[in-house]
């Protein structure tokens, strides 16, 4: 995101360009701290419970004056290019057909009392979730996190459910764990709730960023540990796999223990993965050097 930073500020400055973030960030405030310390001004949403639909990061999009997302993918070395010479200089395109979501909207809190079906009622809690978190609106207190975690689980539980639900269900819990009304139990149904989506990569994602934020704060034997054990599960897989940004982090964690010799294969296996990957190389050319 820096990198897309600089080289919007142009078009920002101008008034040519909104730029609008959303972070799928479970804690909101890593994602503001991040932001602040890279000088990052524009405005971010937080979408928790991925609504987006989002698979991985960073997906940029650019949506004209007609609020019609245009097609083509932008290209960080040629923005200015695509936007002036190219979407700026054509008119509005048609909208196309919308794509599907486990809820057709975020409804505000005002429009709860008609929720009737499991599927209304989900979204609805999900609402008052998001509303409570950003808006201060209403903060849940402990009967409030009960009625909404019901809600979503009676949801994900109905006959051919969406598998979102299941992961939004474990958000929930997640949240009312973060919370001063977490109950005993509530992290692990989170990650129960994760496992049973069938998105295994996305709990590796998340163990992978804790393991990275200990590094940060100096805990350097604990994320070693946590990477080591990401590493070794990966590597019992059929096929076995690899993920340079946990080997990148194995190396990093032994180079600051003083371990330099054990850390070099894993710096070789990372870069050796990571030189293959053109929109790195472009992006961040410092780190494969």
């Amino acid at each position: 995101m820096p990198v897309w930073h600089e080289k919007t500020r142009a078009l920002r400055e101008a008034g040519d360009l909104v730029v609008i973030g959303v972070t799928q960030e479970q804690h909101p405030d890593r994602c503001s701290l991040y932001a602040q310390w890279q000088g990052i001004d524009w405005p971010i949403l937080w979408d928790p419970f991925n609504l987006t639909g989002s698979a991985a990061v960073p997906v940029v999009l650019a949506v004209d004056e007609a609020g019609v997302i245009r097609p083509g993918r932008l290209d960080v070395r040629r923005i200015e290019e695509q936007i002036v010479e190219g979407w700026m200089s054509t008119p509005p395109a048609k909208p196309g057909p919308a794509a599907r979501r486990p809820y057709p909207d975020v409804v505000p809190p005002s429009t709860r009392a008609t929720a009737r079906s499991p599927g209304d009622k989900a979204q609805a809690a999900l609402s008052r979730l998001l509303w409570s978190r950003t808006t201060g609106e209403e903060r849940l207190d402990g009967a409030a996190f009960a009625d909404v975690l019901e809600a979503l689980e009676k949801a994900a539980l109905a006959p051919k459910a969406d598998p979102a639900l299941t992961f939004h269900h474990g958000v929930a819990l997640r949240m009312r764990y973060d919370s001063e009304h977490r109950q005993a139990g509530d992290f692990q149904r989170a990650l129960d709730a994760f496992e049973e989506q069938g998105k295994p990569q996305r709990i590796r994602i998340a163990r992978w960023s804790v393991a990275r934020a200990l590094r940060s704060l100096g805990r350097v034997e604990e994320a070693l540990v946590q990477q080591q054990s990401l590493h070794q599960e990966q590597q019992r897989l059929s096929p076995p796999e690899e993920d340079p940004y946990v080997r990148e982090e194995l190396g990093e964690c032994l180079l600051a223990l003083g371990r330099t010799h054990e850390a070099r294969p894993h710096f070789a296996a990372a870069w050796e993965m990571l030189s293959q990957d053109v929109g790195l190389s472009e992006r961040e050319p410092d780190r494969l050097e």
